[in-house]
Order: structure tokens, then sequence, then C-alpha cells
């Protein structure tokens, strides 16, 4: 017969997570890697419509060890959007920062504050994996 928890054990469980110390992320430097604007068909394609365009954003975030407990974050934003088979804009921003981690682990975790959802980037051989990848499209009638 297996042992089951007691209410002692969750007690000394959840103070000890009471306890703890949280990582600490700070932002040592931050910048704008590429930045980029198109609109093939201007001025044409400004012109007002009848019917809104499709647009479909994108957001993606990446994390790189760059050594020691320091990460390289990368925030890819970009929209595009759509009229009659042609485009109207296609807009692109890749942001970063450099963010020293002193957590014991060896993964840094994101939480999003809006969801539950949950980003982390574990260490493995010097490459990184993407954390977050959220996209949303919009469809205007």
């Amino acid at each position: 017969m297996a042992d089951q928890p007691s209410e002692k054990d969750d007690a000394k469980q959840t103070e000890a997570t009471n306890n703890a110390v949280p990582a600490s992320l700070s932002v040592l430097t931050q910048y704008i890697k590429d930045l980029s604007f198109e609109s093939p068909g201007a001025p044409q394609s400004l012109r007002a419509r009848d019917k809104a365009p499709s647009i479909n954003i994108n957001v993606n975030v990446n994390a790189n060890p760059l050594g020691g407990t320091d990460y390289d974050v990368l925030l890819t934003l970009s929209a595009k959007a759509e009229a009659e088979s042609s485009v109207l804009f296609n807009v692109e921003l890749v942001y970063g920062g450099v963010f020293p981690s002193r957590a014991s682990r060896r993964s840094i975790c994101f939480r999003s504050s809006s969801s539950s959802a949950r980003a982390c980037s574990s260490r493995s051989q010097g490459r990184s994996s993407p954390m977050l990848r959220v996209t949303a499209a919009s469809r205007h009638s």
C-alpha cells in the first residue's frame, strides 16, 4: 500500500514554494534587429475599398543562449494585408534583448499574464528552440 501525502507534507511543500527565491531577470541591452515595411502597390493600394482587406498577424519569440547565463531573446512581429489577391502591405519587426538569468535551472520560462500560455527554452548543445508562437488572422467583411 502506497503512502499518501499528509496535510502536513502539503503544508511543508507550500511553505517551501512560498519561500523559494524567484529567478531574477533584467535587461542588459535591447535593439531592433530588423524593421521592414513594404507596400508594393502604392499609391493605388492605398485607395478606399468597399471590402476590408484580410490581415494576418504573427508573433514569434525565440531565446538563444549566448554563454554563461545570458540569453538573446528575439521577438518577431509581422503583419500582412491582402485584398483581391494582391499584397497591400507587409511589415516585419525583429526586436531583441539580452537578458542575464540567475535561475538555477538550465531552462528559462516566461508566462503570459493574459493567458495560461507558457514558453520555455532549454539549453541543448548551444542551439535554441522556438519558445512561443502565436498566430492570429483577422478577416473583416
